[in-house]
């Protein structure tokens, strides 16, 4: 019963996220459109499996001190983000456009005749689901390139502390301070953290710190 409302959610994000996509699609080749649909469904099918098979691989856990193999999981849940926020925007905008097609209805419905005029091109509906796949397309890329390359771009800031009453034994004293390492698991693969290391160890510390 607990999982009832995530899984009516998800269902819910689903059903709007695929409506968008299907507007955008509209004027696509029959061909096009159909490979464009199978893309959705796969990834989709990916990201079931995934989690079907992670809960099954920790379902059967006995052993909670052995070093596990976190690959999976950093796979299946960054799927799963990526995936969620992109139908969530995608849903945002299907929903508003919803919300504004009610209106519209109501008010050709009490209040003034039916627009006849023919639409040639695109309709404001079609754009709308255009921008907003615009917009989950970049999300997308922003968060696949975070959790592939940008995590392991580290940098430094420089800041200089003064305080008047400083004692003169912590004059020139360098604090490195480590924060926001979001590096999930690598398995004892330190290759990627490596040249962070590198970095701390080129300022020449007197004090390491960690937390922000």
């Amino acid at each position: 019963m607990r999982f009832l409302i995530p899984i009516l959610f998800i269902l819910l994000l689903e059903w709007l996220a695929f409506r968008s996509v299907r507007s955008v699609c509209f004027s696509l080749e029959p061909s096009s459109k159909r490979w464009v649909y199978i893309g959705y469904r796969l990834v989709l099918a990916a990201m079931i499996v995934g989690l079907l098979m992670l809960m099954s691989f920790w379902s059967k856990r006995t052993d909670y001190s052995t070093q596990t193999n976190y690959t999976l999981f950093n796979w299946v849940m960054g799927l799963f983000i990526i995936s969620t926020s992109a139908k969530l925007i995608l849903s945002i905008f299907t929903l508003v456009n919803d919300i504004a097609q009610l209106f519209v209805w109501v008010k050709y419905k009490f209040f003034s005749a039916v627009d006849s005029e023919s639409h040639s091109g695109m309709t404001r509906v079609q754009f709308f689901h255009q921008v907003g796949m615009v917009l989950a397309t970049l999300w997308s890329g922003a968060l696949i390139y975070g959790v592939t390359r940008g995590k392991c771009r580290f940098r430094t800031e420089n800041v200089q502390l003064s305080f008047p009453n400083l004692p003169a034994s912590f004059d020139k004293i360098r604090i490195v301070q480590i924060s926001d390492m979001h590096l999930g698991s690598f398995n004892g693969d330190v290759n990627n953290v490596s040249p962070g290391f590198e970095m701390i160890q080129s300022l020449n510390p007197d004090i390491i710190v960690t937390g922000k």
